[in-house]
């Protein structure tokens, strides 16, 4: 359970401020959406490309502060870039949108129960 007060939104878009020791994936001032889940990585539903079911996953703006904080502090593997041509508020939203080229929590469950693979379509 998540210590309170908890800075919300999930949504969120921004440019990178700093980055951590060993980051190659963002540099500096790049426009980014960030991934709301932040997952530990290195267990077998992340391995699997299950991230939704991992058991250490933190949402952002439920778990840790979100996309209200005047910063905030992720794995870079959060940080997906935003080309310039698309609207950065656009890309808060797309990032989470059905149909949109990536996880949804719905989608992922079908497959979890189905057996199925991360890469594989689901009607």
């Amino acid at each position: 359970m998540a210590l309170l007060p908890i800075i919300r939104g999930h949504e969120v878009t921004g440019a990178v401020d700093k980055l951590g020791a060993n980051v190659v994936e963002v540099a500096v001032g790049d426009r980014v959406a960030l991934h709301y889940l932040v997952t530990c990585d290195p267990c077998d539903d992340c391995v699997r490309g299950l991230e939704p079911f991992c058991r250490h996953g933190r949402m952002l703006g439920k778990d840790v502060d979100g996309g209200y904080a005047e910063y905030i502090v992720l794995p870079a593997r959060n940080a997906i870039p935003v080309a310039e041509s698309v609207d950065i508020a656009a890309a808060a939203i797309i990032r989470n949108s059905p149909g949109a080229a990536c996880s949804t929590g719905q989608r992922d469950r079908r497959a979890h129960a189905a057996g199925c693979s991360a890469d594989q379509r689901l009607p």
